[in-house]
C-alpha cells in the first residue's frame, strides 16, 4: 500500500479512538459520536481548515444543517469555546467559507423511514446544504482577484465546472435494517437508495468496511475508472454512479483521504467584507462635529 500504508493507518485510528469510548458512552443517544469523529477530523486536517459543529450560514437566507463543518479559518474566524469545549457548542459559518459539510451518524437506519438516522433525512439535510447559493467562482478565476478567460481552460473528468464547489459526506459507524445491526454488504447494498439526488452526497461511509463513491464514465461512455485512477471525489451531472466498495478496515481511511483530495481541489471566493462592513454602516450613527 502506498505511503506506508496510509490509509489503513488512518482507518485504524478511527476505529482505535471509536473503541475507547465505548465504555463510556451509548452511542445511540446524543451526540458523542459526532463530537469525536470532528474531533479527529480536526486533528488529521491541516492548520489552515477549521472543524466545528454548527450551521452554513448564507448572508441572506436560512442557516442549514447541524453536524459537522470544515471551513475557512484564516479568512473567517469564530469566536469559540476554549479546547475542552470545542465542539460543545455549535457555530454559524458563512457559506463563502465553508469547505465541506459532514453529517456524522453512529449508526444508519436504511429503511424505517420514522427513524432519526433514517438515511433517506441525512440525504435530505445534505441536499438543503448543496443548494445554497453562493457565487460560482469560475475555472478562470486560478488567481485571486484575476480572470484569465483567454486561456480557453477546459475541465478534466468528473471534475466540477466551478473552483469553489461544496463537498458533502455521510459517515455512519454502523448500518440497521429496520432496527437491527447489519454487516452483510449484499443486504445492505440492496436496502440502500437507488438514487440519491441531484444535490446527494459526494461519499458515504457505512462502518470501517464500506464506502460509496463516484465512478465515472468516459466521454465515450465505454468504460469507468476508478481504483489507482480516482478521477474525482466529487458527483458531477450525470456521468457518475454511486457505487459500493468494500474496503475491509480502510473505509475511515479513504474517507479522510476523499475530504483531503477535495479540499486540495477548492478554492473559495473571497469572503464579502464589504458588505458586511457596509451593512454595519447602514445601523451606525456618524458622529459630527458640534
Amino acid at each position: 500500500m502506498m505511503y506506508n500504508n496510509y490509509i489503513k493507518k488512518i482507518s485504524d485510528r478511527f476505529e482505535s479512538r471509536f473503541n475507547e469510548i465505548d465504555p463510556e458512552w451509548n452511542f445511540d443517544i446524543g451526540n458523542e459520536f459526532e463530537v469525536e469523529l470532528a474531533t479527529l477530523i480536526d486533528e488529521l486536517l491541516p492548520d489552515k481548515f477549521g472543524v466545528c459543529r454548527g450551521f452554513v450560514t448564507p448572508m441572506n437566507g436560512l442557516a442549514k444543517g447541524d453536524d459537522i463543518i470544515i471551513y475557512d479559518k484564516m479568512n473567517a474566524p469564530l469566536v469559540k469555546p476554549p479546547n475542552s469545549q470545542k465542539f460543545a457548542r455549535k457555530e454559524y459559518v458563512p457559506l463563502e467559507a465553508t469547505y465541506a459539510y459532514i453529517e456524522a451518524k453512529n449508526t444508519i437506519e436504511l429503511k424505517n423511514k420514522n427513524a432519526n438516522t433514517y438515511i433517506g433525512k441525512a440525504i435530505k439535510q445534505v441536499a438543503d446544504i448543496k443548494k445554497l447559493k453562493r457565487r460560482s467562482k469560475p475555472l478562470s478565476e486560478i488567481v485571486r482577484g484575476a480572470d484569465i478567460q483567454l486561456l480557453n481552460l477546459k475541465n478534466k473528468i468528473g471534475k466540477p465546472k466551478t473552483l469553489n464547489p461544496m463537498f458533502t459526506a455521510i459517515i455512519g459507524r454502523g448500518v440497521r435494517i429496520n432496527g437491527k445491526l447489519e454487516t452483510d454488504i449484499i443486504k445492505i447494498k440492496e436496502n440502500l437508495p437507488d438514487n440519491t439526488g441531484d444535490y446527494g452526497p459526494d461519499l458515504i461511509i457505512l462502518g470501517p468496511n464500506i464506502s460509496l463513491a463516484p465512478f465515472y464514465i468516459d466521454e465515450q461512455k465505454t468504460s469507468k475508472t476508478f481504483g489507482i485512477n480516482y478521477e474525482s471525489p466529487f458527483c458531477i451531472d450525470d456521468r457518475h454512479e454511486m457505487i459500493v466498495y468494500q474496503m475491509t478496515k480502510m473505509a475511515y481511511g479513504f474517507g479522510l483521504c476523499s475530504l483531503l483530495y477535495a479540499l486540495d481541489y477548492i478554492k473559495l471566493d473571497n469572503m464579502p467584507w464589504n458588505q458586511v462592513l457596509g451593512e454595519t454602516f447602514k445601523v451606525a450613527s456618524s458622529v459630527k462635529e458640534s
